[in-house]
C-alpha cells in the first residue's frame, strides 16, 4: 500500500507581505515595572503621563478618578491606564500593586492607546496565577521576558478586540 500524499491547502495568511509588515511595525515597549507597598493613606493627582499604565492590585485597593468617572480597584485583578489619560489616585495603607508602564506603537511615536480615557480591567487572576505573575518580574531570564510579553500581548490584544 502506498503513502497518500499530504493535501495542500490554501495558505492560511494571504499576503505574506502584509504579514511581515504588521510583525515588524507592532513594538512593545516595557518602560519599567515595580512595586508599591503603601505604609499610609495618600493621593496623586493629575497622573497623565506619556505611557500606559498596568496596575496589578495584590492587596488593598486603589481609587482612579477621572473628571467623568470613578473606578476601584480592587484585589487579583489587572487594569491598564492609557497614556495620556487624567486621572488622580487615591492609594491606602496596606495596598501593595505591581505596576508596568509600557508603550504598544503600531507607528514610531503613535501608540496605539493614545486615545482612550477609560480605565481597563484586563484580567481577574487567582492568588497562585497573581503570585506567579508577579514573581516572573524578579526573574532574570528569557523565558521570564517572553512569558510576560506574551501575557501583555493577549491580554492588550483582547482589550483591542473588545473595544
Amino acid at each position: 500500500m502506498g503513502d497518500l500524499l499530504p493535501t495542500i491547502y490554501p495558505a492560511i495568511v494571504k499576503n505574506r507581505q502584509t504579514y511581515e509588515s504588521f510583525e515588524s511595525s507592532l513594538k512593545l515597549q516595557i518602560i519599567n515595572i515595580r512595586q508599591l507597598k503603601a505604609v499610609g493613606n495618600y493621593s496623586a493627582q493629575s497622573l497623565k503621563a506619556p505611557f500606559n499604565r498596568i496596575y496589578i492590585v495584590q492587596k488593598g485597593q486603589v481609587v482612579v478618578k477621572s473628571q467623568e468617572r470613578v473606578w476601584k480597584l480592587l484585589p487579583g485583578h489587572v487594569y491598564m491606564i492609557p497614556l495620556n489619560a487624567n486621572f488622580s489616585c487615591q492609594y491606602f495603607k496596606g495596598l501593595v500593586k505591581t505596576y508596568l508602564h509600557f508603550r504598544l506603537e503600531f507607528f514610531p511615536g503613535q501608540d496605539i492607546f493614545e486615545k482612550e480615557n477609560e480605565c481597563f480591567e484586563l484580567a481577574d487572576l487567582s492568588l497562585a496565577k497573581l503570585n506567579n505573575l508577579v514573581s516572573l518580574f524578579d526573574q532574570d531570564s528569557a523565558i521570564a521576558f517572553v512569558h510576560t510579553k506574551a501575557i501583555l500581548l493577549t491580554w492588550l490584544s483582547q482589550l483591542m478586540l473588545n473595544k
